[in-house]
């Protein structure tokens, strides 16, 4: 699904973007579908989500996927930030728009791939005349940000009880000495609130973990937890 602010939804003003509000989303989803309890599962933010729903929904979460989330890097604002730059600005072009992306210091190892491509394509509306705007706003997701780093953790973890996977990209967003997002004490602080967390770890980082061979390490991991 996309969250509310993102993507194809809805992207109501005002502060309405915390944890509690995509919860509800969440779970108003579910029972949309008429799905009482599934297998919650996000990247980064979504990866927060998840632990969020498993501690305050657990009658509604069957098992937990989390990505490269958990005790994040203290500066994780300032890492993410060349990611999110591109929104909020029309580029004059899908092309020129994926130029820039190219540039942004996660792709250091030259990855680029028809993948990406189709992340990129999905993540912008074309304007009548000819630009394209990234349908998300810097301004809806810092706000999220914001909130959900406001979440006491140290509380909220260990009430996650659920069967979980953490898999953890463990490159830096770019060139040495970057850090990863979720650094390895960070990971392992994670590990430590969670009562019932598997591990694994796999190449690339925050944003490459999810293509090509490392990303076929992911399905891998997340196919042999779902089905244990």
């Amino acid at each position: 699904m996309d969250l509310r602010g993102r993507g194809l939804s809805d992207k109501p003003a005002g502060a309405v973007y915390s944890p509690e509000d995509h919860a509800r989303d969440i779970v108003g989803m579910m029972d949309a579908l008429g799905l009482e309890r599934a297998n919650i599962g996000g990247h980064s933010y979504g990866g927060l989500m998840t632990i969020y729903l498993g501690a305050n929904y657990p009658e509604r979460v069957k098992k937990m996927v989390i990505l490269d989330a958990g005790v994040m890097h203290p500066a994780v604002k300032d890492l993410i930030a060349p990611a999110l730059k591109r929104l909020g600005q029309p580029v004059a072009s899908f092309e020129a728009y994926l130029a820039s992306m190219k540039q942004i210091p996660a792709y250091h190892q030259g990855m680029w791939n028809e993948h990406i491509v189709a992340y990129y394509r999905a993540d912008v509306a074309d304007l009548p005349d000819g630009r394209v705007l990234p349908r998300s706003s810097a301004e809806v997701i810092g706000a999220a940000v914001d909130q959900i780093l406001e979440v006491d953790w140290n509380a909220t973890m260990p009430k996650a009880t659920e069967p979980a996977i953490l898999i953890h990209g463990t490159e830096g967003v770019g060139p040495a000495p970057t850090p990863p997002v979720l650094t390895d004490d960070g990971a392992q602080q994670t590990l430590a609130m969670l009562p019932n967390c598997q591990y694994v770890r796999v190449a690339g980082n925050h944003y490459t973990m999810l293509y090509e061979s490392a990303g076929a390490q992911v399905v891998s991991a997340i196919g042999a937890f779902l089905a244990g």
